[in-house]
């Protein structure tokens, strides 16, 4: 009887190995592959339709974060939006995450959107669209759809959509038919050339930590959002300074950093085309005056 469960053990466990191994092999193959298809197919995509957009964002140094104005940060709410819109801003960028039911919300993450919505429950899981949607910010707004984004969009001819989070590029595009107004944050190379395909014409990679800086100045990525923290840091800071001379699109995003007037000071049309709102950030600018 030993020695049948000892071979029952040792064969159950072989095909344990097994099956690990051919999942192991796949996994692989398809990094492989994608590995591949980013560093031979990747340039030409860029080289074809990537291009900055000096210009596009009419001059605009701020970007309205989490869906801008007011001291509460990713509220991503419609009347945040509206008041960014009606304070002058050309750029908004908001964040929307999936729901249960394969829907889109406004939020940054589900912690923080139960939060600023007043739900007891301050887990991380996602939510129901429907849930998600009756939800009010701070006891009184409403959150982004993408149905409330297609209208802002069409009453604005000049309102720039930026929308981060989301990975579902041919949802995207098809839920905001705006293709000369909307960006989209990716944060790697195979992503960036998935929302290129989809018809993203103005996908922006995100440089978060300093290796992302060697890959930028690889691929040539047209617009870059990046860590605002990288430019107090030598190496980094020269290295994105010339590829901001050479016309890459630069927009910097720190919440303890780009308030600071030093930093605006310094940065601002040097090292950076524009800069994402954290508290407020025009407040800045009218005592640096």
């Amino acid at each position: 009887m030993n020695l049948c469960k000892m071979l029952k053990d040792i064969l159950f466990s072989f095909l344990v190995f097994a099956t690990g191994l051919v999942a192991f092999s796949y996994c692989e193959k398809e990094r492989i592959r994608d590995r591949l298809e980013v560093k031979f197919f990747l340039p030409l995509e860029i080289a074809k339709r990537g291009q900055a957009i000096h210009g596009l964002y009419n001059s605009q140094v701020c970007i309205a974060h989490g869906g801008g104005l007011g001291r509460v940060r990713w509220r991503n709410s419609k009347e945040a939006v509206q008041q960014s819109i009606s304070a002058g801003f050309s750029i908004v960028e908001v964040d929307m995450l999936r729901t249960t039911d394969g829907g889109y919300i406004g939020a940054h993450d589900w912690v923080s959107f139960r939060r600023l919505s007043g739900n007891k429950n301050t887990g991380n899981e996602a939510m129901s669209y429907c849930q998600a949607k009756s939800a009010r910010i701070l006891g009184r707004e409403t959150p982004v759809t993408f149905e409330f984004l297609r209208e802002i969009m069409s009453e604005n001819p000049s309102l720039i959509i930026d929308v981060d989070k989301i990975t579902d590029y041919e949802y995207l595009v098809r839920s905001l038919p705006h293709p000369d107004r909307l960006m989209v944050m990716t944060y790697n190379e195979m992503d960036y050339l998935r929302a290129l395909r989809a018809g993203v014409r103005y996908p922006v990679f995100c440089v978060w930590e300093g290796a992302n800086v060697s890959q930028a100045e690889y691929y040539q990525y047209p617009i870059l959002r990046v860590n605002a923290r990288l430019f107090g840091k030598g190496d980094y800071a020269k290295r994105l300074k010339r590829l901001h001379e050479k016309g890459v699109t630069i927009f910097a995003l720190d919440a303890d950093v780009c308030d600071e007037p030093d930093f605006i000071r310094e940065n601002l049309g040097q090292t950076c085309s524009a800069i994402y709102t954290e508290r407020w950030i025009p407040e800045i600018f009218d005592k640096m005056k």
